[in-house]
């Protein structure tokens, strides 16, 4: 394909051409997620002539992606999305490289050096703050946008202006996570709100990498496509609330937390010893596949301590450990003393 052609559209744009358009070709972008948002993300970037475009995740398509996830077909289902990426985007003019794995904080510190701008696409809420943390470290910028049933919201977090000022970051707005916001697991999420912040959230990419005036940097986007209003909320950097203040946010872990492997359940079905499943994914995840047990939400699962004290054993399962690890945490520091386990997925 003749690359003149291909980009000819950008060429002829007035205030962009040929100069930005290699300002593209040259630069790397590290996209953590290839769900909802990164799929229109990943699209354009691609198509956009992004020079090199690592993407991170983990996952594999369920049923419940495909109205938001348009990458995915229901002939995926059950496939690691990484491993279709490759086949569905236009990389013409864009080398892909992607990592089945969940970004941790070894991952961050190791990856994120190495790439011009870090693109957070990731769906809870310890991911993003691990994000924010080690772009803060590794002197990142970072495009980050969250989704909420009908509404969005993006910024540009920790942009260098060129004159030794960075823009404010993620724990300028908000300083703490909270394990309980609600979540498109939870609270649903409209497919067309996903695709105009992913879409929106490509653009401002480009916009960083071609060092656009506009970038919203210092700036939180909102946007709601119920009722189409959309408006910019100001925001500056906050002494203190970079990093340097604050614990790096992780899935809990610790010496409290003990995982255990689905062989090892095996192996305790087969000596009886005694112990109680229990599915922390929400009603509808529990009822499209479960590997048996009781299904108490995470959301739920304090109000129904009474019912869990007299059981020897806890053993709490989901999609990637990370609510078990939660609702182990909660549960002990509501008093629960019994034996509690994770299994590890």
């Amino acid at each position: 394909m003749d690359e003149k052609i291909y980009f000819a559209r950008h060429s002829q744009l007035n205030g962009f051409g040929e100069q930005k358009q290699n300002m593209l070709r040259q630069a790397s972008v590290l996209v953590i997620g290839a769900g909802g948002l990164g799929c229109p993300v990943l699209q354009y970037l691609a198509a956009a002539g992004v020079g090199k475009i690592t993407v991170i995740d983990g996952d594999t398509v369920s049923a419940s992606n495909l109205h938001r996830q348009v990458l995915y077909h229901s002939s995926d289902i059950g496939v690691k999305k990484v491993d279709i990426l490759k086949e569905r985007l236009n990389t013409s003019f864009c080398h892909l490289e992607t990592m089945d794995a969940w970004l941790d904080e070894n991952l961050a510190k190791d990856m994120f050096p190495s790439f011009d701008l870090i693109v957070d696409t990731s769906d809870n809420f310890a991911t993003r703050y691990l994000v924010n943390d080690y772009c803060v470290k590794s002197g990142k910028a970072l495009v980050s946008a969250g989704i909420q049933q009908y509404e969005g919201q993006l910024s540009v977090y920790n942009y260098d202006f060129g004159n030794g000022m960075r823009s404010g970051t993620y724990r300028c707005l908000f300083p703490e996570v909270d394990m309980d916001a609600p979540n498109c697991s939870t609270d649903g999420v409209l497919s067309t709100a996903v695709g105009v912040l992913g879409l929106l959230q490509a653009n401002e990419v480009i916009k960083v990498l071609t060092r656009e005036e506009t970038v919203l940097a210092n700036k939180l986007l909102l946007y709601n496509v119920h009722t189409n209003e959309q408006r910019i909320v100001k925001y500056r950097r906050v002494a203190g609330e970079e990093v340097d203040n604050h614990e790096s946010v992780s899935i809990p872990s610790g010496t409290d937390l003990v995982g255990v492997s689905w062989d090892t359940l095996l192996e305790w079905e087969t000596q009886a010893v005694p112990f109680t499943l229990i599915d922390v994914r929400e009603e509808w995840e529990h009822a499209e596949y479960n590997k048996g047990g009781i299904n108490i939400p995470l959301g739920e699962l304090v109000r129904e301590i009474s019912s869990l004290t007299a059981a020897n054993r806890l053993v709490f399962y989901c999609k990637r450990s990370e609510r078990s690890r939660i609702a182990i945490q909660r549960l002990q520091d509501k008093g629960l003393r019994n034996e509690m386990y994770y299994v590890i997925q």
